[in-house]
């Protein structure tokens, strides 16, 4: 079965929040989750009673498995993990080509910059072979199919392009987080 994930996190991959107490009362404030955690599944919280107040689904008929799992076997939950030490590169088989954010090449192999990025610390800059600019591997655009950071809120049951966080819930986090918040779907 694949894991079909809305992924939300700080748009800096350094930045996480102190704690992830923090994200979680910022979760809770605004009805996204329903306090407290699943007890078996640590950091793992169910859809609060605004969820679908913050996340906007797309289409004419979602499907959102929120209080037991659906036909695909997935319910909807958020995981709010520990923040990492290091930034990490997620991405599933749903990724797509990355693009250079100044001129929009198209960057296809992109898996050889991801591990010079984690060889080299996260210091690894990319240069465009088209407009000579350098970027940040995780300043690339990976069109909402992956991305870096030290903090991953994963939100299950929810497909690709299916739905979309509000802009009141990315901001409450990034509050929260004192960071600017970004997502991206992920298919595993």
């Amino acid at each position: 079965m694949s894991e079909n994930l809305l992924i939300l996190h700080p748009r800096d991959a350094w930045h996480a929040p102190q704690c992830r107490e923090a994200a979680i009362r910022s979760l809770a404030a605004t009805g996204l989750i329903e306090t407290p955690p699943i007890p078996e599944l640590d950091g793992h919280y169910r859809a609060g009673e605004r969820f679908l107040d913050h996340i906007t689904f797309l289409g004419c008929s979602p499907v959102i498995a929120l209080e037991a799992p659906g036909a695909a076997g997935e319910m909807c939950l958020v995981e709010v993990p520990v923040p990492l030490a290091e930034p990490k590169f997620l991405a599933g088989v749903n990724a797509k080509l990355p693009r250079c954010p100044a001129c929009r090449y198209r960057i296809e192999r992109w898996e050889t910059i991801v591990e010079a990025w984690e060889a080299d610390s996260g210091s690894h800059r990319w240069h465009c072979p088209v407009c000579g600019r350098h970027h940040a591997v995780p300043e690339l655009d990976w069109r909402q199919s992956a991305g870096f950071a030290r903090f991953f809120i994963r939100i299950s049951g929810i497909f690709e392009g299916e739905a979309v966080p509000g802009e009141a819930l990315l901001r409450s986090l990034g509050d929260a987080a004192g960071a600017d918040f970004t997502y991206f779907y992920y298919r595993g």
